[in-house]
Parts: structure tokens; sequence; C-alpha cells
């Protein structure tokens, strides 16, 4: 089993806060993880925020001018300090028989260990499309790269694309009032390469009809088609 990432600092039905066991040491954006509850329950979520700041809000951290190594060395109290925490959208739960996306009965409790989601439980909650639905209802989160993020760790989990249709498919309907997110997110997954545009010789006058016709005028004689536009 990997190490932990952390341990849950708070949490609700839909919003995992985990502060990380080591400073600069939360996953990567987008990236899956796995609460472990004592009860052998787990939640499943996706990282959508990640921050470093002092222990104490009242605290203002200020430049010292020291090279990140050199910082460290010279400074080693402000690593204790300082915490990196993390928040993640719970997307699913389940035990080692069973694993479903969903929203769990319960929240995670508190303190509990917080580990990487592994290529197989990630392969378990992202089977079916659903797990997209909760991640397009996350509040206060760039939506477009939270999918591309999300979206890019369950395709690398399968090996394959061969989930990415369906998964683009229910996105469509997730957000089929904002097909700018939509858009951009299809186009960072499979980028199209871009037409070849020539430029096309004029076409000659003669190759279009005339917008106007004759227009025949009443009268005797054999002036009465005349059109007058021609003279």
């Amino acid at each position: 089993m990997s190490e932990p990432l952390g341990e849950t600092i708070a949490s609700d039905s839909q919003v995992l806060e985990v502060e990380c066991h080591r400073l600069y040491g939360a996953p990567a954006f987008g990236s899956f993880v796995r609460a472990a509850c004592p009860s052998g329950f787990c939640q499943f979520a996706v990282v959508t925020h990640v921050s470093t700041g002092p222990f104490d809000g009242n605290r203002v951290v200020q430049a010292h001018r020291l090279a990140p190594g050199e910082l460290e060395e010279r400074k080693p109290h402000l690593t204790s300090l300082l915490r990196t925490l993390f928040q993640a959208r719970v997307i699913g739960y389940g035990d080692d028989n069973a694993r479903v996306a969903g929203t769990p009965p319960l929240p995670a409790r508190l303190h509990c260990f917080v580990y990487p989601a592994t290529a197989e439980e990630i392969r378990a909650i992202t089977a079916s499309p659903s797990f997209l639905r909760p991640l397009v209802q996350t509040p206060n989160a760039p939506l477009e790269d939270l999918l591309v993020g999300a979206i890019r760790s369950a395709q690398e989990a399968w090996g394959s694309g061969e989930r990415l249709v369906a998964w683009g498919k229910y996105l469509a309907r997730l957000l089929h009032q904002d097909y700018v997110t939509l858009e951009g997110v299809m186009h960072r997954l499979s980028p199209a390469p871009m037409p070849a545009y020539s430029i096309a010789p004029a076409p000659s006058p003669s190759a279009h009809p005339r917008w106007e016709k004759p227009l025949p005028l009443s009268g005797n004689g054999k002036r009465g088609d005349r059109d007058p536009f021609e003279d």
C-alpha cells in the first residue's frame, strides 16, 4: 500500500478537506484519491483545490530572498509553521467488494487517512460516466481544467481511450447549456488538426447570375419588352 497523502480535517457528503502529512506533498489537481475509513468503507474523490499557507490564519508570510534549498537550511523552523491543504470532490464510495459512483450515505470520518486511488479503483468508479456529474456541479473551481484533469487521470488508469466516447457523450448532455466549456474540454482532450486553408482565385463575373432581371414594360410595339437599364 502506498504512503498516505494526509488525513481529513473536515468533511461532508460532497467535499473532503485534507491536510497533507508532508509540506508541498499534495496530489495533482484533477487526480483521484481515496479516504480510507476504519470500517473498511472508502470514499473516492477528485482533487479540486490545493493551497499552502501558515497554520495561523493571522500570520503574514513574508519573502526571505533565499533560494528554496537555502531557505530550508537557514530557517528550518519555517516548515513547522506552514501546511499544505487540498480539497477533493466526492464522486463515489464502496469497499473491496463493490465500488460505485455517487454520493456516500455518510461523510468520511475526521482523521481518516487519504491515499492516491489505484488504477483498479479508478476504473471501477469511472466505468459509468456518472462520475462527471458531481464534478460539473463543483462550485468555485475552474470547470474546464477540472474536467480535463479528471478525464485524463481516468484515461491513464484505463490505459486507453476506450471510455472517452462515452464520457464525451455524457458530458455533452451535462453541458448542453455551456457549449464554450464543452468545446474547450473536447478540444484539449482530442485536439483536431487545423484544416489547410488555400486562397482560391476570384471567380469571374460571368460565373454568377445577374441579380437584376429585365423588367417588362406595358405598351404596344416592339419596345414593349425593352429593359430600361440597358439604355
